[in-house]
């Protein structure tokens, strides 16, 4: 999907109110103002285990600053499903069809 296709299948959502097109890493006081948030999330399936992020690098938590204010919420994942599996599977899938086709 384009940008603007994945952009408004999320503001589809009924718990959206606005998608912020190229944001900051790090999740600012300010930004929370301006657009009036209320809750920041962050999924359980990550490429980087929190605590090893952290622990290599505990200033760069991106949401260092709604968790002092209390809008971080960690929800938990109900799919293991990731951009890299998603990638090996059509390289997977690719190469049984070449296989098929050369046959």
């Amino acid at each position: 999907m384009s940008l603007q296709e994945r952009v408004l299948n999320v503001l589809a959502l009924k718990n959206v109110d606005e998608v912020i097109i190229g944001a900051p890493w790090k999740v600012t006081e300010n930004m929370i103002n301006q657009f009036n948030i209320h809750i920041v999330v962050e999924g359980t399936l990550t490429k980087m285990k929190e605590d090893e992020a952290l622990e290599m690098a505990p200033h760069l938590d991106p949401y260092e600053i709604p968790k002092k204010l209390g809008k971080y919420e960690r929800i938990v994942s109900v799919s293991n499903l990731t951009t890299e599996k998603l990638v090996e599977r059509i390289i997977e899938n690719r190469l049984k069809y070449l296989e098929i086709y050369k046959k």
